[in-house]
């Protein structure tokens, strides 16, 4: 997802419900504004953007409220969508751990970096102490020439000065490495990319998604990736994202058990979680398949019901029982169809099917 845009997006549905008169219209645009910003949350929680994703979650408060008839249309609640929804745009835009070592300045220069449609990137690097200016010099003019320096943190460690340096660029990181593939121990580290275009950075967000949940629900999950070498258009990868980003976190929060309960069923205290990607006759099918406590059958054919939930609270990850609701809502968008089969204690699997474009 692009947060960028899907913030911008935000602003304008917040602004455009202003306008808006009590209802069936505005229902629908409070649906569809609180399943943006859900796929943001889960986006933003997915790429280690802790500010952003926390933002969501209060502007979701919000919409909530509206949703269920807690709180009115009035002018208190459109003043509170708006400094709610401004708050997304001040979040920082890279992980917490690298943006609260940057000077004011340079967060600034970030978010405008942001705004331009610029990459960024972590470029670290080691030079000797006694010939460290010479060499910094010349990774800095090779960086220049293709990009923005926006922040340069040195750290002397015995005879060796390390350099992490803040890096925007339209290229990507494969050609930035090039460039400065004449210097010695030089690393490319993708901060935040503008677009999805490989099915494989599409797993692979799914799969941090997943490490995201577990860490903040406590359980302890392995994740297993197939398919990363289908190729797809990168229309339908970025369509696909949030889908697969919700799958696999509603896998690790609703399906796999605490490792204490994994241990009383007899069960390998580790999770799993497989991400299958495959064609088949003409068709992309990706299956989401977890270990865990599978689905009651009582309530599987109320889970893409807009509003229902398994969770008996609401958390930062689930329960407001909008996840699945979007995920059929994009798949159905895409000409497509999703399907669950479950085994209680055993199992559960999510296949999505999309015609592949002619």
């Amino acid at each position: 997802m692009k947060t960028d845009l899907t913030v911008e997006q935000i602003r304008i549905a917040v602004e455009e419900l202003r306008k808006a008169e009590s209802g069936p219209a505005t229902r629908k645009q409070l649906d569809s504004l609180f399943r943006t910003v859900h796929n943001l949350k889960a986006a933003a929680a997915a790429d280690g953007l802790t500010e952003l994703s926390h933002a969501a979650h209060d502007l979701e408060n919000v919409l909530h409220a509206l949703r269920t008839g807690q709180s009115t249309l009035d002018g208190n609640a459109l003043q509170q969508l708006t400094e709610t929804s401004a708050a997304l745009g001040q979040s920082a835009p890279i992980p917490e751990k690298i943006w609260s070592f940057l000077k004011a300045e340079e967060k600034h220069a970030v978010r405008q970096c942001v705004k331009e449609g610029a990459n960024l990137f972590l470029v670290q690097t080691n030079f000797n102490v006694a010939d460290f200016d010479r060499q910094f010099q010349d990774l800095k003019e090779k960086l220049s020439s293709v990009g923005e320096v926006i922040s340069v943190a040195p750290k002397v460690e015995s005879e060796k000065i390390n350099f992490r340096i803040i890096y925007a660029s339209a290229g990507e990181a494969s050609q930035i490495q090039h460039e400065v593939g004449g210097i010695a121990g030089v690393t490319v580290e993708e901060l935040l990319h503008q677009t999805i275009d490989s099915l494989a950075a599409v797993l692979q967000r799914a799969v941090r998604a997943g490490q995201s949940a577990a860490v903040a629900t406590g359980k302890e999950v392995d994740f297993v990736v197939r398919g990363e070498d289908l190729v797809l258009e990168s229309s339908l990868c970025n369509a696909l994202a949030d889908p697969l980003t919700h799958l696999v976190r509603n896998a690790v929060d609703h399906g796999i058990e605490s490792r204490v309960e994994r241990v009383r069923l007899g069960k390998n205290p580790r999770g799993k979680i497989v991400i299958d990607a495959a064609t088949v006759e003409g068709q992309t099918r990706i299956t989401v398949t977890d270990d865990g406590r599978g689905i009651d059958p009582a309530v599987m054919n109320r889970i893409f019901q807009l509003g229902f939930s398994t969770a008996t609270e609401v958390t930062t990850i689930s329960g407001r029982g909008v996840g699945l609701d979007a995920v059929e809502t994009t798949v159905k968008e895409l000409g497509g169809s999703i399907t669950v089969t479950s085994k209680p204690n055993k199992r559960s699997s999510f296949e999505i099917t999309i015609p592949n474009p002619r």
